[in-house]
């Protein structure tokens, strides 16, 4: 005859789990969503294989969302944006629709691409292929170096 207490446990507490874990919470905060306390989330998760895989699938949900976003950051995108506004001629709210393009991120690239191809752009990578940052860095040293010397000579 089993003893204690009879548990909480329902097989929609996984979909729960799994959403909250998409939305990147912690195993903390989805502890708190169900109303649990921590020892119970991982009693239940080393317990109940849906639970477990529900957990598992939602965070491996929001690392892709963390990837694509990263991806549309070293690579930059473009996105509809929306204003609304009033003048003294009009009655109602004017809207106005309007493309936005973000640039691509160059150090969310470099990463990315260390990452993904660290032979050819890794930190110890062959020296033939340096890495876009330090020939970006090294062109930055220069227009530095050069602003100064031009500085002290009085051609500001």
């Amino acid at each position: 005859m089993p003893r204690g207490r009879p548990t909480g446990y329902r097989a929609e507490l996984a979909d729960i789990a799994r959403k909250a874990f998409a939305n990147g919470s912690t195993a903390e905060e989805v502890a708190r969503t169900l109303e649990i306390d921590s020892a119970t989330f991982y009693r239940w998760r080393s317990k109940y294989e849906d639970f477990a895989e529900a957990c598992v699938t939602g965070k491996r949900l929001a690392d892709e969302h963390v990837v694509i976003s990263f991806h549309q950051r070293a690579c930059g995108y473009e996105y509809t944006a929306e204003r609304i506004f009033m003048t003294a001629h009009t009655p109602e709210p004017i809207t106005a629709r309007y493309k936005r393009h973000v640039l691509a991120d160059w150090r969310a690239a470099l990463h990315w691409l260390r990452v993904r191809r660290p032979e050819e752009w890794g930190v110890g990578a062959d020296p033939r292929k340096r890495a876009m940052h330090d020939i970006i860095e090294e062109a930055f040293a220069r227009v530095a170096a050069q602003e100064e010397a031009e500085g002290k000579h009085g051609r500001g």
